[in-house]
């Protein structure tokens, strides 16, 4: 008698990293995961996709489109993440996908948020979660156009300091030449 063996799809995102330096987070979410299935499954193989530095808002996301495809093409049983948010931060889009997935008969598990869909008794609370999740992009999203707003109104630096030069003085905008970076360049 052959056993099936489940196909994991363990997924893991941060949407601000452009320099690597929170890339511990994806770390995180990857072990998380793996923990999860070793403790809830016997016989799985985990399939990693991990979208750093993408805004869980879009849903055009590289990994995130590749792990769809193989859903799609029945590759796919089960997809865990470490919560919703990882998933995706657009309410009615996070909502969608996951109801497509039911109906293609594929598990959806966010760990930290206690979402199992295979259990109905635990995902009354998962359109508020995501509603929850979209609000926090749209929040921060508003802090930081108001924030710019402020800079260009008083005239202050928006950016960082130019390549080439080094702060002296955040407060008085007072900067001068790198000379390391002039002579590399």
């Amino acid at each position: 008698m052959c056993v099936k063996v489940l196909r994991i799809a363990s997924y893991s995102r941060v949407s601000y990293d452009e320099d690597k330096e929170r890339y511990e987070s994806i770390i995180n979410q990857k072990n998380i995961v793996k923990d999860y299935a070793k403790e809830h499954f016997s016989n799985y193989e985990i399939i990693e996709f991990e979208d750093d530095n993408y805004s869980g808002y879009k849903f055009d996301r590289p990994q995130f489109t590749k792990m769809k495809r193989e859903i799609l093409d029945g590759n796919i049983d089960i997809v865990i993440a470490k919560d919703l948010s990882r998933i995706g931060r657009h309410n009615a889009k996070t909502l969608l996908f996951i109801e497509e997935l039911e109906k293609m008969g594929v598990i959806v598990i966010a760990i930290n948020d206690d979402l199992d869909t295979s259990k109905e008794q635990n995902n009354d609370l998962v359109g508020i979660k995501t509603w929850y999740n979209e609000l926090y992009v749209k929040d921060i999203s508003r802090k930081i156009r108001s924030t710019v707003q402020n800079k260009s109104k008083n005239a202050t630096w928006i950016t960082n300091v130019p390549y080439g030069y080094v702060m002296l003085d955040y407060q008085k905008r007072d900067y001068r030449v790198d000379n390391i970076a002039a002579r590399s360049s």
